[in-house]
């Protein structure tokens, strides 16, 4: 302010001219600094669009372009070290390869078939089959079949004509008929089934039958080592579709039969024959299966009960004059036992008494073995017969009549047994 006051003191001690002067020197030097001050101050960004006006008196200086800096050139590429290989040997090297990886393919594959074939034998031998199984089922795996389609094919109606179909090599096609053998040998029941026109069971359904005709049958008393037991017979009556039930019914009626049977006749199969209820059983249930001899050993249980009701004392050996087992294989029965017995009962006495009265007959003990050949016709009853017509002469001559003793003998109205 005071140099304003200073200056406003100074203008007015001028003339007009003067003044005029000096305005026109200070505005020009306000132009001056201020061109000065925008050449020292950076141009501001354009603002709106639009650039800062600059003094076309001064302009700002430009710098000089920086000359181009040259490029390098770039150096040719290096060619591959030579490795030594030619084409030839590649194409050999994947050729290698892709055999190796078809061999450890191979490989796989026919380590999952024996492991497959490991895991179907195992139940397979659970069923019950015997022999090389394994080997049949890994000659049909190789040939792309699973475990279902080949027990399809070997329960089939004619497993060898489907293996054969197969186009097995020799040694597969031994190998799986090997197989078909023994599936047919344990499911023989389902066989018959198929050629009686039934479904074969599957063998969870074979299996279960079995167990249950085998509890059926042990509840009864019948042991493991008896013939109604094996697989053949238990084959039977599933290709007769017996059911386990009907099983059931046919041992229960057997059972009673045993235990309405003679007292007699039992004791004389268990103490003379060791026939036990087993046995008896399984005679009962099927008589072709028990063997011929116990039923011939029943027969002559059956005749030696009826000589015991009588007093007879016979053997039960294979041989003798008088042999329950002799009488049981000439098909005596059990009626034609009692009557013969009785008869000889009624006779002995009399004829033993003549015999005592009488020399060169023998002991009279022995009339009773002479009556029983005579009457059964075993051996030697032609000359018992004619022993006992001498005596039965002789004590008819003494008397002059005929002797008491033939009254109602078998030498007499009654002859031998029919």
């Amino acid at each position: 302010m005071a140099r304003l006051a200073d200056d406003s003191v100074a203008v007015s001690n001028l003339t007009p001219q003067q003044v005029q002067e000096q305005a026109t020197s200070t505005a020009s030097q306000i132009v001056t600094n201020n061109i000065a001050g925008m050449a020292a101050t950076p141009v501001a960004a354009p603002v709106g669009g639009y650039s800062a006006a600059r003094s076309v008196e001064n302009p700002a200086p430009v710098a000089p372009p920086k000359p181009a800096t040259p490029s390098t050139p770039t150096p040719p590429a290096t060619p591959p070290a030579s490795t030594g290989f030619t084409q030839a040997d590649i194409d050999k090297a994947v050729a290698a390869q892709k055999a190796a990886d078809a061999n450890n393919a191979a490989a796989v594959k026919a380590a999952n078939i024996t492991d497959a074939a490991t895991q179907g034998a195992a139940v397979l031998a659970a069923y019950g089959l015997t022999g090389d199984i394994a080997g049949g089922i890994v000659a049909m795996m190789q040939n792309g079949l699973d475990m279902t389609t080949i027990t399809n094919v070997i329960d089939s109606s004619d497993p060898m004509t489907a293996v054969k179909g197969l186009g097995l090599s020799d040694s597969q096609l031994s190998a799986a008929t090997g197989l078909v053998s023994a599936w047919q040998t344990r499911f023989s029941g389902n066989q018959a089934r198929i050629a009686a026109g039934l479904q074969p069971l599957d063998p969870a359904t074979y299996i279960q039958n079995e167990q249950s005709y085998k509890q059926v049958m042990t509840m009864a008393g019948i042991p493991n080592n008896s013939p109604l037991m094996t697989t053949d017979y238990l084959g039977n009556l599933m290709a007769m579709d017996v059911s386990p039930a009907e099983v059931k019914m046919r041992v229960d009626t057997a059972t009673a039969a045993i235990q309405n049977e003679d007292p007699q006749v039992i004791q004389q199969l268990q103490s003379q024959y060791g026939l036990s209820t087993a046995s008896l059983m399984t005679h009962l249930l099927d008589p072709k299966v028990a063997a011929p001899v116990i039923q011939q050993e029943y027969n002559a249980a059956t005749i030696g009960a009826e000589a015991a009701r009588q007093g007879a004392n016979i053997a039960f050996g294979g041989t003798g004059p008088m042999s329950a087992m002799s009488l049981a294989a000439q098909s005596i029965t059990q009626a034609q036992a009692a009557q013969g017995f009785q008869q000889i009962a009624s006779q002995t006495p009399a004829f033993q008494s003549l015999a005592s009265r009488y020399t060169g007959y023998g002991q009279a003990g022995n009339v009773a073995g002479q009556l029983g050949a005579a009457t059964f016709g075993t051996q030697g009853a032609a000359q018992a017969e004619a022993e006992l017509t001498r005596l039965k002469a002789q004590e008819s001559g003494a008397f002059g009549g005929s002797a008491g003793a033939s009254k109602g003998s078998l030498l007499g109205a009654q002859e031998g047994v029919s």
